[in-house]
């Protein structure tokens, strides 16, 4: 198979190589990856036509032009070749793609590489990739790319099911993932794109545990940047927003909850509820210790606002993971030891516990396609008034098995007003 080359006009692949993914192919597909970048591939119409919508309908003489030449060529070569793999690839009818790159020019040999497994899958005889995990993984993505534009995504994704099932089965619990975030987006952007719905669950859980660099920036609109090269790099259909909102959502919730004690012991209601002579002053103990505590873990900052310059904080940009592990840490410091039972840590955790379990603001990819009104935290939030009552997030499985965010969680996740002042749990 010829490779990629470099001269002084910039990255080419060899003009005069067909590749032949068939040899009793009777069409020749010339491949435009870019304007000046092309490969030639002999395929079948007949399977084409098969697996691909995009190429039953291109090849079809009462639709498309091309269909029409590519039917009147071969019928005039028929009459001169009893068997088509006789024919020579310079006389077959000829279909051009155009744009069909996708990322930088430099890396045109994966495109390359990923359109060319695309075909011999349908051809059943596929050239596998090789190389490290992380370029088989890369070619696959770009393999669920070419997949999805000439709709060839049932025969795809049996493919790589059979081929390459080791991201399938490690795909569990997205709270121990700790892996690069071009891995998560790759690994995600499969799953939504050929249908592996365990794969979406827990790698759309992932990116909102971990965050995006993306979103970090301010680019959660579908604005071009330099690294907005593949379609990994955003997430389409509505995703990317849905994720980086589910985000904003859970910073908000934890966020209300530290507000809540907060407000409590800035009130005038005592807290103390051992009505002794020093429960005033247990309360402004317990409050020192709470502002020290929040601000020591960085959420919550003191400024000065007489000069008009606080502006507003970035949201928080690390794992939630590690964030409600820190808040975990929550001290139960009392002012003598007649105050065993005051403090933060006792009220506080156990309303911290009901967002303890992430998993479930991963996608279900069933109830996206055909549920969207239940399933969308950002296109139908629940407005109604979220109350504690410290029964557990509900993870009830959907029909496809994968646990997703029900009601109780999107509601949770998305009310907007929180009651946290619900009775502590037996």
């Amino acid at each position: 198979m010829p490779s990629s080359t470099a001269n002084n006009r910039g990255w080419i692949l060899p003009p005069n190589d067909i590749v032949v993914i068939d040899h009793q192919g009777d069409l020749i597909l010339h491949v435009k990856y870019y304007q000046d970048i092309s490969q030639r591939y002999r395929v079948s119409t007949s399977v084409l036509c098969s697996h691909s919508f995009y190429f039953s309908a291109l090849l079809d003489s009462a639709k498309f032009s091309e269909g029409m030449v590519v039917e009147s060529k071969l019928a005039e070569l028929k009459k001169q070749y009893r068997d088509i793999g006789k024919i020579p690839a310079q006389e077959l009818p000829v279909v051009t793609l155009s744009d069909v790159g996708v990322g930088p020019k430099t890396a045109v040999s994966s495109s390359e590489e990923a359109f060319r497994l695309c075909l011999g899958i349908l051809h059943e005889s596929p050239l596998l990739p090789t190389g490290n995990r992380a370029r088989v993984r890369f070619i696959y993505a770009l393999l669920a790319h070419y997949a999805e534009v000439y709709a060839t995504t049932a025969i795809v994704a049996k493919h790589v099911e059979s081929r390459w099932p080791d991201h399938l089965c490690k795909a569990s619990d997205p709270l121990t993932v700790k892996s690069p975030e071009i891995k998560i987006r790759q690994e995600l952007y499969m799953g939504l794109v050929l249908g592996f719905r365990k794969v979406t669950s827990v790698y759309s859980a992932v990116l909102v545990v971990l965050g995006s660099r993306r979103w970090a920036e301010g680019h959660d609109d579908h604005s071009t940047t330099d690294d907005s090269e593949y379609p990994w790099d955003y997430l389409l259909g509505g995703v990317e927003e849905e994720l980086a909102y589910r985000r904003h959502c859970v910073l908000n919730t934890i966020s209300s909850l530290q507000d809540y004690f907060l407000g409590l012991y800035n009130s005038r209601e005592e807290q103390c509820k051992l009505r002794y002579d020093s429960s005033r002053a247990c309360d402004y103990f317990q409050m020192g210790e709470m502002i020290r505590f929040f601000t020591r873990k960085g959420t919550l900052a003191l400024l000065c606002t007489l000069s008009g310059s606080d502006g507003k904080s970035e949201a928080y940009r690390g794992s939630l993971v590690e964030l409600l592990r820190a808040l975990r840490d929550c001290p139960s410091y009392q002012i003598d030891k007649n105050h065993t039972h005051c403090g933060l840590r006792t009220r506080f955790i156990p309303r911290l516990n009901l967002i303890e379990p992430l998993k479930q603001v991963g996608l279900c990819l069933r109830c996206w396609k055909h549920e969207r009104t239940n399933e969308s935290w950002l296109e139908h939030p629940d407005t109604e008034k979220w109350c504690c009552g410290f029964h557990a997030v509900d993870q009830t499985k959907s029909q496809c098995g994968a646990i997703y965010s029900d009601h109780k969680a999107k509601l949770m996740y998305t009310a907007s007003v929180r009651d946290w002042s619900g009775d502590r749990p037996t």
